[in-house]
C-alpha cells in the first residue's frame, strides 16, 4: 500500500497561508525595520540600506523573503526596483501608528 502524498510546510512555501509566511517573515527584527521604513513610502533597496545602515546584499536577502511572504510589492522603474507595502496588509493610521495585518496577524509600529 502506497503511502499518500502529503505535502507540509517545509516541502513547500506555497504551501504556507498567508498568515504563516507572514509570521515568518516578520520574525526578524532586521525585516521589520525595512516594513516600518516602507510603511513610510516606496523605496529601492539601495535608499532601505542608507537608512538603516546595512549592506545592500543583507537588505536584498530580506526583501526576498518579504516580497515571498506578500508583505511587500515590487516594481522596476528603469534600472531600479521600487519595493512598497502589500497595500492588501497596510492598514489606516488610527494614531496609534503604521501597521499591517494579515488575517490573525498584526504588527503595528509606533509613531515614526
Amino acid at each position: 500500500m502506497l503511502a499518500p502524498n502529503i505535502e507540509t510546510p517545509q516541502d513547500s512555501k506555497e504551501a504556507l497561508p498567508d498568515p504563516v509566511r507572514a509570521i515568518k517573515a516578520v520574525g526578524d527584527r532586521t525585516r521589520l525595520h525595512i516594513l516600518k521604513v516602507l510603511l513610510e513610502g516606496e523605496h529601492c533597496v539601495t535608499d532601505i540600506a542608507h537608512r538603516l545602515g546595512l549592506a545592500q546584499p543583507r537588505i536584498s536577502h530580506h526583501l526576498t523573503i518579504l516580497r515571498n511572504s506578500g508583505l511587500v510589492l515590487d516594481r522596476r522603474n528603469g534600472k531600479q526596483i521600487i519595493y512598497s507595502v502589500n497595500p492588501d496588509y497596510r492598514i489606516p493610521q488610527n494614531g496609534s501608528g503604521p501597521a499591517i495585518q494579515v488575517d490573525c496577524l498584526r504588527v503595528e509600529f509606533g509613531e515614526t
